[in-house]
């Protein structure tokens, strides 16, 4: 599935390095004049560190760098960046067949032989009701599953989720005001049995 960050091994180093910058200012020391001269050389500059020039023309004071809470901040984006993209943005599979179990409101329901077809961010999608077949297009955004199916002027949405690597589940409703909920579990080939 397409998540947006194509290219991660780009990204790693970029965390890191970042990391390592937010580190540097951190712990950065900066000098910066409390009082004007008032009359003293200004051709001299005061050692690093210095808290006061005796000559009495000026003082100094040492400010730290980036404030620690800040450092934090930094560290906590950088880290919800880093699960964005490598835990939140897992690829789930969802081209195949599965088995729909679609349940409407009053206690009805239907079972689905169903296939998606393109790629895991996106395609066409086929349903076998015993025979009866609907046909529709899907999309999917991280774990969530959008499907439109159309049947005879009648449009059914789909929405749900995948709650694991093999099941989806979520609700539906359609142009006509009817709703219900539905899962899917995908079929899993059996193993082949050596001879």
């Amino acid at each position: 599935m397409h998540t947006g960050f194509e290219n991660k091994k780009i990204i790693v180093p970029f965390l890191i390095v970042s990391f390592l910058f937010l580190g540097q200012l951190a712990a950065m020391p900066n000098l910066s004049p409390e009082t004007p001269y008032i009359g003293a050389d200004r051709s001299e500059d005061p050692p690093p560190g210095l808290h006061e020039q005796t000559s009495g023309t000026i003082r100094y004071k040492e400010k730290k760098g980036i404030s620690p809470i800040l450092l934090i901040i930094g560290g906590a984006c950088l880290l919800t960046v880093f699960l964005m993209i490598f835990v939140l943005n897992k690829d789930y599979q969802i081209l195949g067949e599965w088995t729909v179990t679609s349940t409407i409101k009053d206690g009805a329901s239907y079972e689905y032989k169903t296939t998606f077809y393109g790629t895991n961010a996106s395609g066409t999608t086929r349903w076998d009701n015993d025979g009866e077949i609907i046909r529709g297009t899907f999309y999917t955004v991280g774990k969530k599953v959008y499907i439109t199916l159309q049947d005879a002027g009648l449009y059914i949405y789909f929405e749900g989720k995948f709650t694991d690597d093999n099941t989806i589940s979520g609700d539906w409703n359609t142009s006509f005001e009817t709703e219900g909920t539905w899962k899917a579990v995908r079929v899993i080939p059996a193993p082949a049995q050596s001879h």
